[in-house]
């Protein structure tokens, strides 16, 4: 079984599209939930136990209210800390449960069915020891049963681990995965080349060759019963794998290719998406493509204090 899900409630009216997406990568996953509140408290030069402890309560219970409206269909826990940043307090509760994702909702302030990363998002994107999920503004849930999954694929290691989770997510989901790999226009020189420069044209080629052999890897690397597309398209990343995003239920990439292994580091492209992206994204740290690889299904309730 894969580790749980854990849901970053802000315990207010943002409460509905992480829950909403939490709820559905737990079912396609056959995770559990761990529903998650980070209370603001600093301890003061006299510290005021009873008043930490009423906080602690207070979002416990709310915690519980919430898991509620999940009518038995998953597992859950519910956990409150004190911390004085939610994203801190969310990163250390993956680290504690071994959480397979961290979801979390989009800022306000973004458009209605779109992600606009906030504060906690974007903190959690740079570091987290998991997958991170980000609901757009009033997410309430794929409208079919089926499970439309698109993933940003340029073969390197870092998409080929997305994909293998979207393979994961799609068998659970009863789903199909679709690959879309961009190919980005060479810039135009404006001065003569100098001797022994590879030209323009040989450099187009060869990323022309370099993208058409991703398509292929990626057709390749999807079971048949899953396939959707491989499409190969001409422009801008961001641009076009938000326009794309506008007609799939949930979006994936890599994180960047350095940094630390198993933690979200993101790069240009996947920084655009999480400002653009149309419908959920998840993004992906390297040696993690097998966190989410469960195998569908649910089981009861069990609110509990952790």
């Amino acid at each position: 079984m894969p580790g749980p899900i854990v849901v970053g409630l802000a315990l207010d009216d943002r409460n509905a599209a992480p829950m909403a997406l939490g709820r559905l990568l737990a079912r396609v996953s056959g995770g559990s939930l761990a529903l998650v509140h980070a209370y603001p408290y600093e301890p003061l030069t006299v510290p005021l136990p009873e008043y930490e402890d009423e906080l602690r309560d207070d979002s416990l219970a709310a915690l519980r209210r919430a898991a509620e409206h999940l009518d038995g269909e998953f597992e859950v826990t519910v956990h409150a800390h004190a911390r004085i940043s939610a994203a801190y307090g969310l990163h250390d509760a993956a680290e504690r449960l071994g959480a397979s994702a961290v979801v979390v909702g989009s800022s306000h302030r973004g458009r209605l069915g779109r992600v606009l990363s906030g504060g906690v998002a974007a903190r959690l994107l740079h570091g987290a020891p998991c997958p991170v999920a980000v609901a757009p503004v009033d997410y309430a849930g794929p409208d079919e049963d089926s499970l439309r999954i698109a993933v940003a694929y340029d073969g390197r290691l870092e998409s080929r681990e997305a994909l293998e989770t979207a393979v994961a997510l799609a068998r659970g989901g009863r789903g199909t995965v679709s690959t879309v790999t961009v190919e980005e226009p060479v810039a135009v020189a404006t001065s003569p080349m100098p001797p022994g420069w590879v030209g323009q044209r040989e450099h187009a080629a060869a990323r022309h060759l370099a993208a058409e052999g991703a398509v292929a890897e990626a057709h390749d690397r999807i079971p048949d019963d899953l396939l959707g597309s491989t499409d190969l398209l001409t422009g801008h990343a961001a641009e076009i794998l938000s326009a794309v995003s506008a007609d799939v239920d949930l979006m994936l990439c890599g994180s960047r290719g350095y940094g630390p292994v198993r933690a979200v580091l993101l790069g240009g492209v996947s920084s655009a998406l999480a400002h653009r992206c149309a419908c959920p994204l998840l993004v992906v740290p390297r040696g993690h493509a097998a966190g989410l690889a469960g195998g569908g299904g649910s089981s009861r309730t069990v609110a509990a204090p952790g």
